[in-house]
């Protein structure tokens, strides 16, 4: 305990190290470049972390060749480790991808948490450049967990300039917690137990900055010369974020500029809270949309989604949107489709979403998705510069009698027809600019001091009372329950909360 290994300025090639420590909380044990950032780690860099309360801090990765490595290999993995840590390092460019066909051979992630680690905080860095498959940072998990609560935290991070090579194959997501064979573990008695007791598996991502994730710019050129966006080439990686695990947090990071989205993709119990999220590039003096931008991607029960601020983007798929719930598939096998019920997606604030900004029962029938959505609230959404702000794919009557809408607003003509009920129609919205080219209404009754649609107790109460109109009370007593990991409420520290810039993540941030 105590022990300190400080490296020197220079750069070291094929560096390779196996770190055990055991540390305590006063006393962890440090691995750690030059404060300034000289310390540089080139060429094969593996570094395996073992033991408790190990930190690594002020490293520099720069020029990793990552075509010397096995499949699935990492730069940095935690193993058996816990209450680990990477802070303040800087991770810059990568190889191109090994690419055989329409696949990546190698699949190599910079940061790899094992399904043998236990509380690992990767804050504070700089991820820089990614070129290759496999993700930036990859949460791996057990099946069967003794310890539940799982405790990861991904916090303060840049990701920036994410180049994807326009494959249409998995694996070029920035983030990934879980897999589809982990994704019930714990299981739903579980997880609520967990609930009951004011806990959660809790791995949260919070607070990091994702900008110009999306295809590398000279394919992007042709694909925008050609209009072929709807092509396997063109298309790339959907998900910026993909959470294949139960109970997973996602709260006040911003996104600019990403060609995908978040996808709620295996799982259920998720929070994504007060994010800010945007398909609009303008760097360089261009301000365009990436066409194959969206929000978030929902599958699986009893999410819930508040809060959340959607702006400029675009996307020509029948499974994306602004905020997109799709049906499920009978007998869901692990890496399908999971029914989305018992779940909330309210607060949210929605603009310039081109073509469809909630889409319910998106791609019905589809890969034989016919379990429709049901027993959900939708509800105190605002959305502007929309004309038509809910479209249901699956187009029921008796289906629709199955979700609350209740006081969604829009500034685009009335609906007709059987969502004519769905959405309010309102006054032309004055908005106020804020940070990174994101904007918000002015009219408090919309919006409070978080950017986003405001929160009290008094809403939580209506937004439950609602949900028992169209689910069972297990299911609201569970809503109520995730509620209390909220964290926007009338008069808190996060209700200040904007969009990131660079100055407010990464080594240098305060």
């Amino acid at each position: 305990p105590g022990t300190r290994i400080q490296l020197p300025a220079g750069t070291f090639s094929n560096f390779t190290v196996n770190l055990v420590g055991q540390g305590s909380p006063l006393k962890p044990v440090i691995l750690e470049g030059q404060a300034n950032g000289s310390t540089i780690l080139a060429g094969k860099v593996k570094i395996v972390v073992k033991g408790s309360y190990v930190l690594l801090r002020q490293l520099t990765f720069r020029d990793v060749d990552s075509q010397d490595y096995g499949g699935g290999s990492s730069l940095v993995k935690f193993d058996a480790c816990s209450y680990c840590g990477l802070h303040r390092s800087q991770f810059n460019g990568g190889p191109a991808a090994v690419m055989s066909g329409t696949a990546d051979t190698k699949h190599f992630k910079t940061v790899m948490i094992s399904s043998a680690a236990h509380s690992v905080e990767v804050a504070f860095n700089a991820f820089r450049g990614k070129r290759n498959a496999g993700s930036v940072v990859l949460v791996n998990r057990l099946n069967s967990r003794p310890n539940l609560v799982e405790g990861h935290r991904i916090f303060r991070n840049l990701f920036s300039d994410r180049q994807i090579v326009g494959n249409n194959a998995n694996d070029f997501d920035v983030i990934r917690i879980g897999d589809s064979y982990t994704s019930q573990s714990p299981s739903p008695s579980e997880a609520d137990s967990l609930l009951s007791q004011g806990s959660m598996v809790y791995n949260i991502v919070e607070f990091n900055l994702f900008q110009n994730v999306g295809l590398e710019p000279n394919l992007a050129a042709t694909c925008k010369q050609t209009n072929s966006y709807n092509t396997t080439q063109c298309k790339g990686e959907p998900e910026v974020i993909s959470v294949k695990a139960p109970q997973t947090i996602l709260r006040f990071n911003t996104f600019l500029n990403i060609n995908g989205g978040v996808t709620l993709r295996h799982g259920f119990q998720a929070i994504i809270e007060g994010n800010f999220i945007s398909g609009r590039n303008q760097r360089q003096g261009v301000s365009e949309i990436a066409a194959n931008s969206y929000g978030i991607r929902v599958m699986g029960d009893s999410h819930l989604i508040v809060n959340n601020h959607i702006q400029d983007v675009s996307s020509p798929s029948s499974l994306q949107a602004g905020i997109s719930i799709l049906p499920g598939q009978p007998g869901t096998a692990l890496n399908g489709y999971w029914p989305v019920y018992d779940s909330v997606i309210a607060m949210n604030y929605l603009k310039n979403v081109s073509d469809k900004v909630v889409l319910l029962a998106s791609d019905y029938g589809g890969r034989e998705k016919t379990i429709l959505p049901e027993r959900l609230l939708i509800g105190y959404n605002l959305i502007s510069g929309q004309l038509d702000p809910i479209v249901n794919m699956a187009d029921s009557e008796s289906y629709l009698s199955r979700i609350s809408f209740v006081q969604n607003r829009s500034d685009g003509p009335e609906l007709s027809g059987i969502l004519s009920s769905a959405v309010l129609k309102v006054p032309t919205i004055a908005f106020k600019n804020l940070e990174a080219g994101f904007s918000s209404p002015t009219d408090s009754a919309y919006v409070g001091s978080a950017g986003v649609l405001s929160q009290s107790n008094t809403r939580h109460n209506e937004i439950l009372s609602k949900l028992s109109e169209v689910a069972p009370a297990p299911a609201v007593t569970r809503m109520k329950r995730l509620m209390q990991f909220l964290k926007i409420k009338s008069g808190t520290l996060y209700d200040n909360s904007k969009p990131l810039s660079e100055g407010d993540v990464g080594p240098l941030a305060p």
